[in-house]
């Protein structure tokens, strides 16, 4: 089910609900396992674990990459031109990367994404739904070493009396810079860092070798077969 990438998670809850209780309505037997990429697995959460949106159909919930409280990149959402000033005297193709993260990747619903955001907190105080299988994958393939932020931290430093956002921020750009593990290799996978993809009260959790929009893609790399396999090995266990 695609949705507009632009609107709040309610929102787009509320149209994966209505879709849903109406596969519920014309295939009143038929079970639903639902298997959601990024965003995707927030608006599925905010489905089945509320009871007046719960249709009652589903019965599986693999998330891969989901950013369960939330990710760093959204928090320069607001503040592109901090990485126009940043991508001076760096190399440019680490910090290319970086910004179409944040302008392609995070741009959708990025004040429910900020991590601590109110919306993030309302979802993360429910329980579980006791009659969903849930499985969560998140991938290790970031773009770049930890001493890769080095020249990046530097140059946002510099950038101060240019940005009105740093001006603006002040010394929570530095704390926000200090915590970018959703870019780290090892640590996240791009767009989405392990500590924060991670779900409480679900066991079925695995880290595997993958990019966030690696998945979305054509590849034979080990660490996508992997997750492939993976996914199929859960649907066929919940059939």
């Amino acid at each position: 089910m695609r949705y507009p990438n632009d609107q709040s998670i309610a929102d787009s809850a509320r149209l994966l609900s209505r879709e849903l209780k109406r596969l519920a309505k014309e295939h009143p037997r038929r079970g639903v396992a639902l298997v959601t990429h990024s965003l995707g697995g927030l608006v599925a959460r905010a489905v089945i674990e509320d009871a007046g949106l719960d249709p009652g159909n589903v019965r599986q919930l693999i998330m891969v990459a989901p950013p369960n409280h939330g990710s760093a990149l959204a928090r320069f959402g607001f503040a592109l031109d901090l990485w126009e000033h940043a991508a001076d005297g760096l190399r440019n193709k680490d910090v290319r990367r970086l910004y179409d993260l944040v302008e392609d990747g995070m741009s959708e619903a990025a004040g429910d994404l900020v991590p601590g955001s109110a919306l993030l907190r309302e979802l993360n105080a429910r329980p579980r739904n006791p009659r969903v299988r849930y499985a969560v994958f998140l991938g290790t393939d970031g773009p770049l070493r930890e001493k890769d932020l080095d020249p990046l931290r530097q140059a946002f430093t510099k950038a101060g009396p240019r940005s009105r956002w740093v001006r603006l921020f002040g010394p929570r750009v530095d704390e926000w810079l200090a915590d970018l593990d959703e870019v780290v290799e090892g640590r996240g996978d791009g767009a989405v860092a392990v500590n924060r993809g991670r779900l409480e009260g679900v066991d079925d959790t695995m880290m595997l070798k993958f990019c966030h929009w690696g998945v979305l893609g054509e590849t034979r790399e080990a660490g996508m077969e992997r997750l492939h396999q993976e996914i199929l090995k859960r649907l066929d266990a919940g059939r």
